[in-house]
């Protein structure tokens, strides 16, 4: 069995890579203003229009749009990110927890140096475990980039439960929601194979796995309480780098702007008289003197938090990214027109996403 964990975790990336190009690469290619491209705009603008730009499709998706859902299915991708993001956190909490135990690992740890059962395996609670100490750091760094992950969907759940007012009439496109709850499952796993760049700690990991995967009830409380004591915890998060905690700033200033426009927008919903036809009314405020759509501009703000916490050096971040930016613009530019049509008055300086640019 670890023999075929070990096998999946040294393929997982280049599983994650190849999904990831097969999802991004067309969405980002419909960026590109050549005809060559068209058809996979005429394919993927459906699919991401939502809401009010339903009524807006050409011809072309007609029999896409005709598969939809209510817009307020978005709360079963914060769900989905939750309930698979959590098992991920806490597997790799208690991994890091493993990684920094208390006196018993430690003296387990002399016991195998001086018994030659070298640094694969030590007898310990009737099992053979690694010596995990030399993989603490990377451990609590990767659950430093979970935990921030699990902010933020729980943010986005709570707000779609207690902010966000959804039309019961707004529809989104099937498909695109199907793509949606996808990206919910594959951004976990794709943070949590951030760690599994070095060999020795897959294989440090596994083994930790496999010994969980063995243990009876008793055990796993046992082994439960075998927590660091604050002051090894607060030691090891000391010793994560400044990246991390730099990438959890950039996060917290995008999450805190992306709560206001969301709040501004419910705002507005909150002025339609109930049982009258539907009002639009011009959203002003925060980050909306700037763009049309600045809760996506915060969306890519959280991702590049993201990307510099976990130390910037996967391509798959980078690839999730540019995922993010695309699909996102491919919203707002209709968006933004929809605005520029409705409102006479609206501010001509305001782009549709990126401020100043587009």
């Amino acid at each position: 069995m670890g023999a075929m964990l070990l096998l999946d975790m040294q393929h997982v990336q280049r599983w994650l890579l190849m999904i990831l190009v097969t999802l991004a690469g067309p969405v980002i290619l419909t960026l590109i203003p050549f005809k060559l491209f068209d058809p996979l705009r005429r394919f993927y603008y459906p699919i991401c229009r939502r809401g009010k730009l339903l009524q807006k499709s050409d011809s072309a998706g007609r029999g896409l749009q005709s598969l939809t859902v209510p817009q307020s299915f978005f709360i079963h991708f914060y769900i989905a990110g939750v309930l698979l993001n959590t098992v991920v956190l806490f597997t790799a909490f208690g991994f890091a927890c493993k990684c920094s135990g208390g006196v018993r690992d430690q003296f387990s740890s002399v016991v195998a140096q001086l018994t030659g059962a070298g640094v694969e395996h030590i007898p310990f609670a009737g099992d053979a475990v690694p010596v995990l100490g030399k993989y603490g750091r990377e451990a609590w760094r990767l659950v430093f980039l979970l935990l921030l992950f699990e902010i933020h969907v729980l943010r986005r759940l709570y707000e779609c439960l207690f902010v966000s007012k959804f039309d019961p009439a707004a529809r989104v496109n099937l498909l695109g929601y199907l793509i949606g709850l996808g990206y919910y499952v594959l951004v976990p796993l794709i943070l949590f194979s951030q760690a599994f760049s070095e060999e020795g700690f897959s294989k440090a990991f596994i083994g930790y796995v496999t010994q969980k995967l063995k243990q009876e009830g008793e055990q796993w409380v046992e082994s439960a309480q075998n927590t660091p004591d604050a002051s090894v915890l607060i030691s090891y998060m000391a010793k994560i780098g400044f990246r991390p905690y730099i990438g959890a700033a950039i996060c917290f200033y995008g999450a805190y702007h992306q709560y206001m426009c969301h709040d501004i927008l419910a705002d507005l919903r909150d002025d339609d008289n109930p049982g009258s036809s539907k009002k639009y009314h011009l959203p002003r405020g925060d980050w909306f003197e700037l763009v049309s759509c600045p809760h996506y501009l915060a969306e890519i703000v959280i991702y590049v938090g993201f990307i510099v916490a976990s130390g910037g050096t996967s391509p798959l971040m980078y690839l999730l990214l540019g995922l993010v930016v695309a699909n996102l613009y491919l919203v707002a530019k209709p968006t933004h027109e929809w605005y520029l049509a409705k409102f006479d008055d609206y501010p001509k300086s305001r782009r549709a996403m990126i401020p100043y640019m587009c």
